[in-house]
């Protein structure tokens, strides 16, 4: 208690102090005020501004280790579940069968279901897991764009029949500054996205040669992305408000700027609400061609 009674005078004497200097007539004083009073009026704001990101940035960091926990945990119960779903289906069937009924298409259909929520996890979990090396990593490897683009169009016309359009021109082999399993990655996602958010309508992916740049445009008819949200849709874990209920985790287009970056390549986007979306990659080439 004492030590208290013995600081307030030291307060009180600064505090007259600074009363003293702001209200005194001294020219010289007046001055130093204003002086002062400017610095605080420049400092404030930023000293504000700094505390609100690092208390941002703060949030930020937990929420995205909480979602990498959510997932990896997932990632070790989700299996089972499904392998139980599938020798579900396998035993339907065989009863299906042996009662002389026909329902394979809606069998096949199931398989179909479950086999693309098996993908939709298994590329969250690849996504998250080479994120934080792609963000540090530079690239000197390459591949065929021409044998990645027909392979995924193969591969997902297996679970969607129909629906991918593939227009190579005259083009028939461009290496591109990307190894192979990078650039997967980047057309998977970008495909993955385009079907996912255009309900059955096909999407089109058409290849160009421009220069020393390969042009990528994979194109669709889907949602659109709304006019607010083109600036957000490649930051980490973002969702736009018309895809909240669409299975994903907001890593995908993230992943796949982040490659393309790295290669000394660009990505953009122009879509309309309701109407179209267009992702159009530029990807260094690797050699000449005529």
């Amino acid at each position: 208690m004492a030590q208290s009674d013995a600081q307030a005078p030291v307060d009180k004497g600064v505090y007259q102090e600074l009363f003293e200097l702001i209200t005194t007539n001294n020219t010289e004083n007046a001055l130093v005020v204003k002086v002062l009073l400017l610095v605080l009026i420049i400092l404030l704001p930023l000293l504000l501004y700094i505390y609100k990101m690092n208390r941002s940035n703060s949030q930020l960091k937990k929420s995205h280790a909480e979602q990498r926990r959510m997932l990896n945990t997932f990632a070790h119960e989700y299996r089972t579940p499904v392998a139980i779903i599938n020798a579900g289906i396998d035993f339907l069937e065989k009863q299906d069968m042996g009662n002389g009924s026909n329902n394979h298409l809606e069998f096949s259909m199931m398989r179909r279901a479950v086999h693309r929520l098996v993908s939709l996890v298994d590329n969250s979990l690849r996504n998250e897991r080479i994120s934080a090396y792609v963000e540090k990593h530079t690239y000197e490897d390459y591949c065929d764009l021409v044998e990645v683009l027909i392979s995924t169009r193969d591969a997902y016309t297996l679970i969607n029949p129909d629906r991918i359009e593939l227009n190579l021109g005259l083009v028939r082999a461009l290496n591109v500054k990307i190894p192979n399993y990078e650039l997967t990655t980047c057309v998977e996602n970008l495909v993955e996205n385009s079907l996912k958010f255009s309900g059955e309508k096909p999407i089109l992916v058409t290849l160009k040669k421009e220069g020393d740049f390969a042009h990528v445009t994979i194109s669709d008819q889907g949602i659109g992305i709304p006019e607010g949200e083109l600036t957000k849709i490649f930051d980490k874990y973002h969702r736009g408000p018309n895809a909240e209920t669409t299975v994903g985790i907001g890593l995908g287009l993230y992943l796949t700027k982040t490659i393309i970056d790295q290669s000394g390549g660009q990505i953009s986007v122009e879509s309309r609400e309701n109407e179209y979306t267009h992702f159009h990659c530029k990807l260094p080439l690797v050699g000449k061609y005529d």
